[in-house]
C-alpha cells in the first residue's frame, strides 16, 4: 500500500482525537501467532489507537498484543508503511477492536502530558 494510500485510508476511518506528547515511549508487540516480540516506538496515540514506529514493516491486519507497562492489550495493525524512503523505517497505525480500550487514559495515568494533534 502506497504511503498516501495509507493516509487517506487511515483519515477516513479516524473517529477519535489524536493525542502527541513530547516524551518518547517504546512499547513492546507480540505477535499473537508466533509470539515473536517486537519494540515500537509511540507517535501518538487516540482513545483506541496509536500511531509508532518500527524497524520493519508489519501486515496490516496482523493481530498483536499491546504491552504498555501493566497493560495487554489485544490489537490490530491498521498500516504500516516505509516512512521518508528511508531504510528499515517504518509508520504505522494499531487499532483496538475492543470499544473498553482507552490509551489516552492510559498514558496520562503513566504521566504523559498530551496534546491535541493539529
Amino acid at each position: 500500500m502506497s504511503q498516501n494510500l495509507a493516509k487517506a485510508v487511515m483519515n477516513e476511518q479516524r473517529q477519535d482525537i489524536r493525542y502527541t506528547s513530547r516524551d518518547n515511549y517504546t512499547a513492546q508487540l507480540v505477535c499473537r501467532v508466533t509470539q515473536r516480540t517486537l519494540k515500537i516506538r509511540a507517535v501518538d496515540v487516540s482513545r483506541r489507537g496509536m500511531g509508532f514506529m518500527v524497524n520493519e514493516e508489519l501486515p496490516m491486519g496482523s493481530q498483536y498484543e499491546l504491552i504498555v507497562e501493566s497493560h495487554r492489550i489485544n490489537i490490530e495493525v491498521a498500516y504500516c508503511v516505509n516512512h521518508l524512503g528511508i531504510d528499515d523505517l517504518y509508520r504505522g497505525g494499531l487499532f483496538a477492536r475492543d470499544a473498553a480500550v482507552d490509551l489516552i487514559d492510559i498514558f496520562r495515568k503513566m504521566g504523559f502530558e498530551l496534546t491535541p494533534q493539529a
